[in-house]
């Protein structure tokens, strides 16, 4: 899925080089060469993630030349078919995390109980602070192509993160 996921990438760019004009087909140029590197070598997770979110940030920004204004918007959903991309890095990038300890509440005696669980990572905060990041410039900016993107990219893992802290309210709250 990897493979096909880069490949959809580069295809998409390549359409982009060819019907946009110069400062997108720019952007495109080095959204190709990006994940051409990716398919040639492979980089750490930690260098990964963050050049895929922006990858995939950037895709729908660059189709907004191409499509019709009144149909712009409907470029967000180009990363649609990306996401499993996205998806595969988290999962490389999680690879080998221990579970830490989470702090759930005290005991009768006053002593903090702990479950093995999870907690958010420094990669989750991260890809949060990104991805607000996304939403608060298209607010300000009123582009409504950029806050779907980020929506769609927020939406996609919701559920992977959002499970952890659902269990853990659901099975401690009386």
């Amino acid at each position: 899925m990897n493979l096909f996921s880069r490949i959809y990438i580069m295809l998409a760019t390549v359409v982009v080089m060819v019907l946009s004009p110069m400062p997108y087909s720019a952007v495109a140029i080095a959204l190709f060469l990006l994940q051409a590197y990716f398919l040639w070598k492979t980089v750490s997770p930690r260098v990964g993630l963050p050049l895929i979110l922006l990858s995939l940030a950037l895709l729908p920004l660059t189709f907004k030349a191409i499509i019709p204004q009144p149909f712009s918007i409907a470029s967000a959903f180009i990363v649609i078919p990306a996401i499993p991309l996205l998806d595969w890095e988290l999962r490389r990038n999680a690879q080998g995390e221990p579970f830490i300890p989470l702090w759930v509440g005290l005991t009768d005696v006053g002593q903090p109980t702990t479950v093995e669980g999870r907690k958010p990572t420094p990669v989750f905060k991260a890809m949060a602070l990104f991805l607000s990041v996304v939403l608060v410039i298209a607010l300000l900016l009123g582009d409504y192509t950029m806050s779907l993107t980020g929506s769609l990219l927020a939406g996609a893992h919701l559920p992977h993160h959002a499970s952890p802290f659902h269990y853990t309210f659901r099975e401690y709250s009386d």
